[in-house]
């Protein structure tokens, strides 16, 4: 199973992509994180229009039949064992899956519509480099719930 990530935002430095490949190593090798890094748009004086030109890139690089997660704000709340229960029923059905991390204006509502689900990690807003680090490690933890290891302790 590969869980694409498209982030849309500069590459991070590589403190936050070792983060990132600590957690992904972690992982069996049957199962990985692939990151995508988008550039914000440069379109300094408009948010709706920084986000529309970044949602026709994103939706250039979303694959047509591909099951699509935005994380946004007013997505759904999961805990780790739902988040866990929920990637067990994507990887039995078979399809790629493709999570979307938005700019700092939030997902265009082209990408939004398109989506099958939408995740919120939090009530409370991070930076984007915190996002991946907190994806990665929620990822790893909810395999490691589906495997019954003793990473994740209630």
């Amino acid at each position: 199973m590969t869980l694409d990530i498209l982030a849309v935002c500069r590459r991070p430095p590589e403190s936050i992509l070792a983060l990132c490949k600590e957690y992904e190593k972690r992982l069996p090798k049957n199962f990985s994180l692939r990151f995508t890094y988008l550039a914000p748009s440069s379109h300094t004086q408009n948010a709706e229009r920084r986000k529309a030109e970044e949602g026709t890139r994103l939706l250039k690089n979303i694959p047509k039949n591909c099951y699509l997660i935005c994380l946004d704000s007013r997505g759904a709340h999961m805990t780790s064992s739902s988040l866990a229960a929920k990637l067990q029923i994507l990887r039995d059905h078979g399809r790629k899956i493709v999570i979307v991390i938005g700019g700092a204006d939030g997902i265009d509502e082209s990408v939004l519509s398109r989506s099958e689900e939408r995740w919120s990690l939090s009530k409370l807003t991070f930076p984007h480099k915190l996002v991946q680090i907190i994806l990665s490690e929620q990822i790893y933890r909810a395999w490691s719930i589906s495997e019954g290891l003793p990473y994740h302790r209630v």
